[in-house]
């Protein structure tokens, strides 16, 4: 590990951008329950407009939620 801490610090600094809607927010690999497994490529514009439908319907997350998921589309805004 601390090979690694050394490694990293070598690194050149990284240039940091305001995302845009097209900038990808996170990759997202299936399952392969239907076929081979898969990455996925989630947008920033995905991931505010689950937000948004989330706020829209007023709901209120708590420390006491059950969520259960299920394949293969749920799974990739947890």
């Amino acid at each position: 590990f601390s090979d690694i801490i050394a490694k990293g610090k070598e690194g050149s600094a990284v240039e940091l951008r305001e995302p845009t809607a097209d900038t990808l927010y996170i990759f997202c690999y299936t399952s392969g329950t239907t076929g081979d497994p898969k990455g996925s490529m989630i947008t920033q514009a995905y991931f505010v407009a689950c937000s948004v439908a989330i706020d829209f319907f007023n709901y209120e997350f708590s420390h006491n939620d059950v969520v259960m998921s299920y394949l293969p589309y749920a799974h990739i805004f947890e």
